[in-house]
């Protein structure tokens, strides 16, 4: 008995949390979980008389519609990474849902998940150098910024749209150890270098041009005119 309330309570403590986060989408789940945690409450069973056969009864019921609300709830979680397309909404949203869920049936689902991210990834990292390579004697620069921190600008954005997901990545070794793992680490770090030597060189570019804005701005403002010097 003790066994089975403990199963329970953790169940009634998972869909609490759930319930707490209002994640977007799952008021319909949430209320079949109250309605289902109301309907057994009115049995009004005492929890330690293990000699009582109606709560087993009841017990397994009980379970049987939280497993149909727990592959709702698994439909739920596929759909919300289907509809995201960016790598960076993607990790965050899996990594709310990893401080949430506890059941271990729904815990072994995410770890795939991050798996998929990664492979997503790699695309990601394919999408951005050939967006690069596309644009880098042209890039589109920000309105009102100059010429060279504007493709300053343009490569840090490359950069931090690929680096912010891989320090989360980092941070799970057994991605990283996974068979396409090195394909894309070195696609990474080979874009990630290209991008930083893109930004070094529009910079050194910048300093060699100091000496010439200095020389402009040592110029005379107001002269005499040389025929009436007025």
């Amino acid at each position: 008995r003790v066994i089975k309330l403990i199963n329970m309570f953790s169940t009634i403590d998972q869909f609490n949390s759930l319930s707490k986060n209002k994640l977007e989408g799952m008021d319909k789940l949430i209320d079949q979980f109250h309605q289902i945690k109301k309907d057994f409450r009115m049995k009004r069973h005492d929890l330690l008389d293990y000699h009582s056969n109606k709560f087993d009864r009841d017990y397994i019921e009980f379970n049987a519609k939280i497993t149909d609300l727990e592959a709702a709830l698994q439909l739920f979680i596929n759909q919300s990474f289907e509809n995201i397309k960016s790598i960076e909404h993607s990790l965050q949203l899996l990594k709310k849902f990893q401080s949430i869920l506890q059941r271990e049936s729904l815990k072994s689902d995410l770890d795939s998940k991050l798996n998929i991210i990664f492979q997503n990834y790699g695309q990601e990292l394919e999408q951005v150098q050939m967006l690069y390579e596309k644009e880098k004697l042209d890039p589109p620069i920000p309105r009102n910024l100059p010429p060279i921190a504007g493709r300053i600008t343009w490569s840090r954005h490359l950069l931090k749209r690929i680096e912010e997901p891989m320090k989360q990545f980092e941070s799970n070794p057994n991605v990283l150890a996974g068979k396409d793992a090195k394909k894309i680490i070195k696609t990474y770090n080979k874009v990630a270098k290209t991008l930083v030597a893109f930004e070094y060189f529009w910079y050194q570019i910048w300093v060699q041009n100091i000496d010439k804005a200095k020389d402009g701005l040592l110029a005379t403002l107001i002269i005499y005119h040389p025929d009436d010097e007025n």
